[in-house]
């Protein structure tokens, strides 16, 4: 009768820990990176839209801040609440200029940031436009980029990340902002093994 080995639990005990410390080491670059990158530089010419994947009245906010200073044509408000009327995000906002009737798009489709970005780069292609100003929480940006660069390349992206009063990189091990960016990193590490894929297989 054949014995079976059994696998030593030390094994598996240090498979674990090498997945862990490749996570905390991955995990430490992504917070890094989120306190460091500077606010993009207006392009001095060229086409320029405005995308703002919904999440928080502050992204609507910084959206509209940045319309109204001219560093886009069109704002894209994507991932719309289909109960939410325009009337509705334009009483969230301050418009000082009226730009919100003339030149927001909404989006009421996506539900996701996959669909916020399919849906982000017809819509940019429809307009011709150059580049995007992406505005979204500084802890989505990276996916976010990520998601967009795979779906349009030919887009020049300028990040605006939007940030808590009280952020920086010394306050990520509070619980409440702990959970945020670890669930976050994880979801970042998932979207670009499965666009790695995507692009080896062709798909």
């Amino acid at each position: 009768m054949a014995m079976v080995r059994r696998r030593s639990p030390h094994v598996f005990g240090g498979v674990l820990g090498l997945v862990l410390l490749l996570w905390g080491i991955g995990f430490a670059n992504f917070n890094i990176n989120n306190a460091s990158i500077s606010e993009a530089t207006a392009p001095a010419s060229g086409h320029h839209g405005i995308v703002v994947p919904t999440g928080g009245n502050d992204r609507l906010q910084w959206g509209m801040n940045a319309l109204t200073q001219g560093r886009g044509e069109r704002l894209l408000i994507s991932g719309v609440n289909e109960v939410a009327s325009p009337e509705d995000l334009r009483g969230l906002v301050d418009d000082p200029d009226e730009l919100f009737g003339c030149c927001v798009d909404l989006d009421y489709t996506a539900r996701n940031t996959i669909a916020n970005a399919e849906e982000t780069a017809a819509w940019a292609s429809e307009h011709e436009f150059e580049g995007l100003w992406v505005v979204t929480s500084y802890y989505h940006m990276p996916r976010t980029l990520a998601e967009l660069h795979y779906r349009a390349p030919e887009l020049i992206l300028y990040p605006l990340r939007v940030r808590p009063e009280d952020y920086s990189a010394g306050n990520w091990w509070r619980p409440g902002t702990f959970r945020i960016l670890a669930w976050e990193y994880t979801k970042y590490e998932l979207a670009l093994m499965r666009i790695r894929f995507a692009v080896l297989f062709g798909d």
